[in-house]
């Protein structure tokens, strides 16, 4: 209800008379020029063919002081490389003092014999 507003006034914008506008409106919310930049350049490019839905909200539980529900929100789709993390891990499952079956052969012959 707070978020996804501000974030449908940096979708086309046409003009810059437009584009001034909705940022000084998402700045009376924000009171952050970093944070407006941000989502007028980076995240509007990246929603901008996205018709609504931008967030998503991840139910964390209870806080143990207090009992209060925590949540996660993030952004959908914005980070590729969080969505591509989980392949990389999978690739790299060796350690380092692992040695390939090929190259302890190479070693073992490169050594010359005692005789």
């Amino acid at each position: 209800m707070y978020v996804e507003p501000l974030m449908t006034k940096t979708k086309n914008l046409s003009t810059v008379e437009d584009k001034t506008n909705a940022q000084r409106l998402v700045f009376s919310y924000l009171k952050d020029k970093y944070a407006v930049k941000e989502l007028f350049t980076e995240v509007g490019e990246k929603i901008a063919n996205r018709q609504g839905g931008y967030t998503r909200i991840l139910k964390l539980g209870n806080r143990v002081g207090d009992a209060a529900e925590v949540c996660y929100i993030e952004l959908v789709d914005y980070n590729a490389g969080m969505l591509a993390a989980p392949k990389a891990a999978e690739e790299k499952k060796k350690t380092r003092r692992s040695r390939s079956k090929k190259a302890a052969d190479e070693a073992v012959e490169a050594q010359p014999a005692a005789e």
